[in-house]
């Protein structure tokens, strides 16, 4: 009996199953969207340090590139207002960072060293929906807490 036939089905269906696996559902829907890290405003220079755009909406698996546009500039997950199981994440000073989002949910972060100016953003994932009393109730500098309830505005009107 011929080995040869038999060999090169299996290697055949062996390829067939890796092609399935790199076209799965799960890697072909995911996205990578950009937020830029600015220390002005490309259409406003009186608007500084933000992150651009300040409000995502992405899908669980999708993934944020947050690129440092402007040097001396990071991203932090803002703890106490993650959601819950979820893991903070930080990325180093002017360096590009990549967080893949898995957990649907409302994901704010901040710039470390602006924070006080209120350099923040949020990650919104699925339809998740912020508690904004548990924005109200977290301590945090007077113009990022201003800043987060600008973004948060249409969802109070819902």
């Amino acid at each position: 009996m011929d080995q040869q036939p038999i060999l090169f089905r299996l290697a055949f269906l062996f390829g067939l199953a890796l092609l399935g696996l790199s076209f799965s559902p799960a890697s072909a829907s995911a996205e990578t969207v950009i937020v830029k890290m600015l220390s002005n405003h490309p259409d406003n220079p009186r608007s500084r340090n933000l992150f651009l755009p300040q409000v995502i909406h992405i899908q669980p698996g999708d993934v944020v590139r947050f690129v440092p546009t402007d040097p001396s500039h990071n991203v932090e997950s803002i703890e106490g207002l993650m959601p819950e199981g979820s893991e903070k994440f930080k990325s180093k000073l002017s360096v590009e960072y990549e967080q893949t989002f898995d957990k649907a949910g409302i994901y704010p972060y901040k710039c470390t060293p602006h924070y006080a100016m209120g350099m923040v953003g949020l990650v919104i994932v699925g339809d998740a929906k912020p508690d904004i009393e548990l924005f109200k109730a977290k301590k945090m500098p007077r113009r990022a807490a201003k800043k987060f309830k600008k973004m948060l505005k249409p969802f109070k009107e819902q």
